[in-house]
C-alpha cells in the first residue's frame, strides 16, 4: 500500500514539475503520508506544516488550526468554515493556510475530484 501511495505522489510530483496538468484525473483519492487523521478527534493535521489532502466532490472534513485563509481557489473548489469545516464543492484544487498552536502556520493543498 505505502509503495503505492509512493509512486503515486511520485507521479503526481513528476506532472507538476513538467507544467502539465494532464494526469490530474488519475491522482488517487486518498490522503498523503504527510497529514494524518486523529482517531479520537477525526480532525486532520499536518506532521509538517504542509499538508495535501484529497477530497471528492461532496467530502467534508475538519481541519487542524484556526484563522482559516483562502489563498488560491479559482474553481470554488472547496468551501472553508471558520471553525475547520472544509467541504469540497468542485474539482479543482485549493490553497488554505491556517494558524496553527499561536505561532506556526499550515499550508493545506486540497484537490478535489
Amino acid at each position: 500500500m505505502k509503495k503505492k501511495v509512493v509512486v503515486g505522489l511520485l507521479t503526481v510530483a513528476a506532472c507538476f514539475s513538467l507544467g502539465s496538468t494532464s494526469f490530474a484525473s488519475s491522482i488517487p483519492t486518498t490522503q498523503v503520508p504527510n497529514s494524518s487523521l486523529s482517531e479520537t478527534s477525526g480532525v486532520i493535521t499536518p506532521n509538517d506544516f504542509n499538508a495535501q489532502v484529497f477530497m471528492k466532490v461532496g467530502d467534508e472534513r475538519w481541519f487542524g488550526g484556526s484563522n482559516f485563509r483562502v489563498i488560491y481557489n479559482p474553481d470554488s473548489a472547496v468551501e472553508v468554515h471558520e471553525d475547520g469545516l472544509f467541504i469540497a464543492r468542485n474539482p479543482g484544487h485549493a490553497l488554505v493556510a491556517a494558524d496553527y498552536n499561536g505561532i506556526d502556520v499550515i499550508l493545506y493543498s486540497i484537490y478535489v475530484q
